[in-house]
């Protein structure tokens, strides 16, 4: 290492400035000297009490691009941000001022060879009253890595906390036992709330009833370490409405793996589930009564043939209404049909599946009858409802139901079925109408 030729340089009983320990005599004092400053990470310097450079250590040449050589008897202020001198002359005059001992770090920037400027943390010893080295004693670590790397993290921290809070769809930070710690404006407003009303509460206790169970066990999954598709949960709004959200979680885990927190994203769906279900309604049931269609019809009668038991399949065709149209017109027949669907409703059990399947024809399915005679006493049941006149827009029409029944009592196709209580309903009708007539189950066709 060069030594210092200033007049205020250290004993040059070492070729870098540093002392000779006397006391012990060894001559190998400085070489150990010269090894531990050559192979310091940091760069260690010693500057007089006007800021000039006394010795500078190799590693200035790292740090800094610079020859520490050449750097010797140079102003030590020069090198600092113009930004940062006040600081330094302030910090330096204290130190001076105050005596031996190790101040406080401090933060400056300092110009490199090319210009740019890098950050370092300033650690200063008072020695200007030891002969040996009569100067402060700076040791610069460099913190540029470190400033880039807490600048990037904060960086990361903002734009998090941009997102979180400005997203438009719902987010939240959930810890593990489902509690809300933070979450956004937009998940409040989706469950008709504020932050502050919603922070604290157990996420999967905000969903509705029937949800909780599957929520909680997609969770249970997530939080185990499955990959799992989003689901689609109902949340109870404060107002006691209902929106819809499709949830997805990332589960924040430690370095050992255990889960710290998870981010869940809910975005209202509500709109959506809404044209679903308008759409599968309108695929399932008849515009004009509200009441199942044919296709409707099938599922339900498919889901029945699961856990199929014997039951009353009615067909209604009714009596005397084509002439209902040709006198008061077809919007008066819309709104008998409507008055016969609610009759209907109103007649028969609330489990009981009823269609209209074309202009003036109506089925019934009433699961849990045990016999044909039972079957029989729901068409009766049924004729009697439409036998009794209905008041449509100023006027009572009476229209008749000629009823086939047919009494299921092993799984049978609907087709089958269907042409069954066809047959029967033919019959009533041919024999004067309002009439109910049981055809057995061996006029249909079982299933193969």
């Amino acid at each position: 290492m060069a030594s210092s030729e200033h007049d205020e340089a250290p004993d040059a009983g070492t070729a870098s400035g540093a002392p000779v320990d006397s006391s012990s005599g060894s001559e190998r004092s400085p070489e150990l000297f010269e090894a531990l400053v050559a192979d310091n990470a940091d760069m260690i310097a010693v500057i007089d009490e006007g800021g000039r450079f006394i010795f500078v250590s190799e590693a200035a040449r790292r740090i800094l691009g610079l020859d520490p050589e050449a750097m010797v008897g140079q102003d030590g202020f020069a090198l600092i941000h113009p930004e940062d001198i006040g600081l330094a002359v302030e910090s330096m005059a204290t130190t001076v001022a105050s005596g031996s001992g190790v101040r406080e770090p401090l933060l400056l920037r300092l110009r490199q060879s090319d210009g740019a400027w890098r950050q370092v943390e300033i650690l200063t010893n008072n020695l200007t009253g030891d002969e040996r080295v009569r100067g402060l004693v700076i040791t610069a670590r460099d913190m540029t890595a470190r400033h880039e790397s807490e600048r990037t993290a904060a960086q990361a921290r903002d734009l998090f906390e941009q997102v979180f809070d400005r997203a438009p769809i719902g987010m939240a930070i959930v810890e593990n036992d489902g509690t809300l710690r933070r979450v956004n404006s937009a998940l409040a407003t989706m469950l008709g709330s504020t932050m502050q009303g919603i922070v604290g509460s157990d996420l999967i206790r905000l969903a509705h009833p029937e949800d909780r169970r599957r929520a909680a066990d997609h969770a249970l999954a997530i939080l185990s370490g499955e990959e799992r598709a989003p689901i689609e949960v109902r949340f109870v709004r404060m107002d006691g409405d209902l929106a819809w959200a499709r949830v997805t979680a990332t589960v924040i885990r430690a370095d050992d793996g255990s889960p710290l927190h998870a981010i869940v994203q809910t975005e209202d769906v509500t709109e959506q589930q809404n044209l679903r279900a308008e759409l599968q309604r309108a695929a399932t049931h008849d515009p004009l009564t509200g009441l199942l269609n044919r296709a409707g019809l099938e599922s339900a009668y498919a889901r029945w043939m699961l856990r199929p038991s014997p039951s009353a399949f009615l067909l209604v065709d009714l009596d005397g209404f084509k002439p209902v149209n040709d006198t008061y017109g077809h919007s008066v027949g819309d709104r008998l049909l409507q008055c016969i669907a609610g009759r209907l409703r109103d007649t028969l059990r609330d489990d009981a599946t009823i269609a209209r399947i074309g202009g003036d024809e109506f089925v019934v399915h009433v699961a849990g009858v045990a016999d044909a005679e039972r079957a029989t006493v729901v068409g009766e049941r049924i004729r009697a409802a439409l036998a009794s006149p209905f008041g449509v827009e100023g006027h009572q029409i009476t229209v008749g139901g000629s009823v086939g029944v047919a009494f299921v009592e092993r799984p049978v196709d609907l087709e089958g079925v269907l042409v069954a209580s066809d047959r029967a309903s033919y019959r009533a009708k041919h024999a004067g109408g309002n009439q109910v007539t049981l055809v057995t189950i061996g006029d249909a066709r079982p299933v193969a």
